[in-house]
């Protein structure tokens, strides 16, 4: 939950999120946990290909407050896009453009880079599980036809760039 926290708090400072976005919920770490951190090569090789993308800029810092809070032997994929909003500008007929909101979307459909993460992670040894995450608000609802063919795309884009 703190590395959570961590990266929405990022989010929200480099204007990626909304200050609505933040979590305020309190949480305490465990210190009991049979799961290995990365290697240091692992994680140096995933930072180093950031770097050398423009593109993935962003996922470089993300990652190395990851890297500062215990990164583990499993990642989480996901995918996003922006949807811009407007909202009435009082005594004019007239709108003014306001945050974008971010809404989850089935993988490979979104702004995120994931073929580049997958090398990334491919390059730095990476050995773990790979999940995938649905966020709510999903595009397409929450009934569970749009969950299990969202699911269905996410496992099938999962296997590909992990094969």
């Amino acid at each position: 939950m703190t590395t959570i926290k961590q990266a929405i708090h990022w989010m929200i400072v480099k204007k990626h999120l909304p200050e609505s976005c933040r979590i305020r919920q309190s949480s305490t770490r465990s210190m009991a946990t049979d799961i290995h951190c990365w290697r240091q090569v692992e994680a140096l090789a995933i930072l180093k290909r950031c770097c050398d993308m423009p593109a993935l800029g962003w996922l470089g810092d993300v990652l190395t407050a990851l890297a500062c809070t215990g990164m583990r032997s499993r990642t989480t994929s996901a995918d996003y896009v922006h949807l811009p909003r407007h909202g009435h500008q009082l005594g004019l007929v007239n709108y003014q453009r306001l945050d974008d909101v971010i809404r989850t979307v089935a993988l490979g459909v979104g702004f995120v880079e994931l073929e580049a993460f997958f090398a990334g992670l491919r390059e730095g040894g990476f050995a773990g599980y790979v999940a995938y995450e649905m966020c709510s608000p999903l595009r397409g609802g929450g009934s569970e036809e749009n969950l299990d063919r969202v699911a269905r795309t996410a496992l099938a884009v999962n296997r590909r760039l992990t094969a």
